[in-house]
């Protein structure tokens, strides 16, 4: 990714072992297909679930969290995923017992979730995109579409 790739970003956020944050994801997952909204802002992420207009639960990621958290964005962007697909994603960058560098940016160049792990002079790029517009609520519905991008770190 270019330098200017990663100027334009809202968010880059970098994190040495991502099971701590996966174990936090889950504590707020009621069920398999839950939907969540992700706020950015200057002092970090805030995860937000709702269930039926009548439970919320919140999962504050603050930056201090993070080996390296750089925030050039206007405002609070606020976006929705799939709670359970990003769970999982996190997951396949899950190794027991290693800690490895993972990256996470948002937005990508054609306004993806970009989640990287280098491992063995190899790096791989999961890439979200998104699949339609804003929808009524201002929120961006993300999903999986199966790219790995394999390329020299």
């Amino acid at each position: 990714m270019s330098e200017m790739e990663e100027e334009a970003a809202d968010v880059i956020c970098e994190l040495e072992n991502v099971q701590g944050l996966v174990d936090a994801l889950n504590a707020v997952r009621w069920k398999r297909h839950q939907d969540a909204v992700l706020e950015l802002s200057e002092h970090g992420i805030v995860l937000i679930v709702e269930e039926s207009g009548c439970l919320q639960a919140k999962v504050y990621l603050k930056k201090e969290l993070f080996i390296r958290y750089d925030y050039n964005a206007e405002g609070r962007p606020r976006f929705g995923v799939s709670l359970g697909l990003f769970v999982d994603c996190l997951n396949a960058f899950s190794v027991p017992g290693h800690s490895s560098l993972i990256q996470i940016q948002y937005p990508g160049p054609d306004m993806q979730v970009l989640l990287k792990y280098v491992i063995a002079n190899l790096k791989l790029i999961l890439i979200l995109v998104c699949l339609g517009f804003f929808n009524p609520l201002g929120l961006v519905r993300w999903y999986w579409l199966g790219t790995w991008e394999c390329a020299p770190p």
